[in-house]
């Protein structure tokens, strides 16, 4: 099973299919000899329990562990960057080379980081990816595997 987003609800994916329809032949001389017309379809359960075949074009993938951890303890960091505040959720113990890999990765921190002081250390649950870090008002999250699933710029 893999997550997904259909349109704006979240949901997660079984297995493809094949939906099918008859066309009548056309009654216009020369048209078409009528058939079968075949499409695939994407099986998906919505959170509610709901089950309901979609168009492949309307599943949307999201990172390959996003249900999973959707509820994953962490440590909630509070950090002095120099240039200002930013709070790192990680289940890492390592809070400064997290800090360092993920705000690198971030337009508005990243090229504004000094010194930095660990504030304080608490812990917490995360209930949306894997990793998030806040600051200025922006959150980024990503998931287990390291990609971004939103962005300060989402």
């Amino acid at each position: 099973m893999r997550p997904c987003i259909i349109g704006d609800r979240k949901a997660v994916f079984h297995e493809w299919g094949q939906a099918s329809k008859v066309v009548d032949p056309s009654p216009l001389i020369g048209g078409h000899p009528g058939g079968t017309i075949q499409w695939a379809v994407g099986i998906v359960e919505y959170e509610d329990g709901s089950v309901e075949q979609v168009f492949a074009d309307d599943i949307k993938f999201l990172g390959h562990n996003y249900f999973i951890a959707i509820k994953i303890d962490v440590n909630i960091y509070d950090i002095d960057y120099q240039y200002g505040r930013a709070k790192l959720f990680t289940p890492s113990d390592d809070w400064r080379e997290r800090f360092y890999h993920l705000a690198s990765q971030c337009f508005g921190i990243r090229k504004s980081i000094g010194d930095t002081q660990l504030l304080n250390k608490s812990t917490g649950v995360l209930d949306k990816g894997y990793e998030r870090l806040e600051h200025n008002g922006d959150v980024i999250i990503w998931d287990d595997s390291g990609n971004k699933i939103e962005s300060e710029f989402d």
